[in-house]
C-alpha cells in the first residue's frame, strides 16, 4: 500500500485540480489534462453570476445558453445582413468555459491582475484543443457584444437595488451607449432573452443539447 502511494504522488500531476467526471486540469501543462464538456457543464452550472449577488440563482451556464441565442436570433432577424457561422456560436456558448477551471472571478477584482486574464485566454485555447473545437474563424467581435449585452441585462434584472443601475455601469458602457441606449434610458428592453434562474442540472441539460447540436454542424 505504501508502495503505491509513493507511486501515485510521484507521478500524479504536480498542479491540478480535480474535475467532476473523475479527470483533473494541469494548470502547469494543460495539454495532458483529462477534460471533457461534460466537467465543463457541470461545473459552469454549478457556478452563479456575479459572485452570487443575485437575486436569484443565475448560472455561468445559463448565460453562456443566452449569449448563443442572442446571436442566433441575430442570424435569424437579420439573415441577409448578419452571417452567423456555427463556430461563432459555439465560441458564444464556450466562451467562458475557462471558468470551469479558474472559477467565475468578478471582472472589476481580475483586471487589477493581467496575469489572471492571460491565463484565462491561455487555458480557454487549451480547453478547445482538448475538445477538438477549431474556432480560430469565430467572429469574436459578435460574441463579445453578445457578452457586454447579456452582462448589463442581467445587471439590470438581477442585481440590487436597481437604481444603482445607471450609476455603476454607466461610466462602462459610455463607449457603447449607441448600441445599448435601451439598455441605459428604459425600464425594459425588449428582446425575447428571457433570464429563468435555471437549477443546476436544468443549466447544464441546455448548455450540453447545444455544444452537442453544433458538433454536428461539424465545428
Amino acid at each position: 500500500m505504501g508502495y503505491e502511494n509513493q507511486k501515485f504522488e510521484a507521478t500524479k500531476p504536480s498542479n491540478a485540480c480535480q474535475l467532476a467526471m473523475g479527470g483533473y486540469f494541469d494548470y502547469d501543462t494543460p495539454a495532458i489534462s483529462q477534460l471533457s464538456i461534460q466537467d465543463i457543464a457541470h461545473s459552469l452550472a454549478n457556478q452563479c453570476r456575479f459572485n452570487g449577488h443575485t437575486k436569484i440563482f443565475y448560472s455561468v451556464a445559463e448565460h453562456s445558453v443566452l449569449c448563443y441565442h442572442y446571436l442566433n436570433d441575430l442570424r435569424n432577424e437579420n439573415d441577409k445582413k448578419v452571417k452567423l457561422s456555427a463556430k461563432t456560436l459555439m465560441y458564444a456558448l464556450m466562451h467562458d468555459a475557462a471558468e470551469a477551471i479558474t472559477s467565475d472571478i468578478p471582472k472589476p477584482f481580475k483586471q487589477m491582475f493581467p496575469e489572471i486574464e492571460q491565463k484565462e485566454k491561455e487555458y480557454l485555447a487549451a480547453i478547445f484543443d482538448l475538445l477538438e473545437l477549431d474556432l480560430e474563424d469565430a467572429d469574436k467581435e459578435l460574441v463579445k457584444q453578445a457578452d457586454r449585452y447579456m452582462l448589463l441585462k442581467e445587471a439590470k434584472n438581477l442585481l440590487e437595488p436597481a437604481t444603482r443601475f445607471r450609476f455603476l455601469w454607466g461610466p462602462w458602457i459610455g463607449n457603447y451607449y449607441d448600441v445599448y441606449e435601451e439598455m441605459m434610458t428604459s425600464e425594459f428592453t425588449e428582446d425575447d432573452i428571457f433570464i429563468s434562474g435555471w437549477g443546476p442540472e436544468e443549466a447544464k441539460r441546455h448548455f450540453l443539447s447545444i455544444f452537442n447540436d453544433l458538433r454536428w454542424q461539424r465545428i
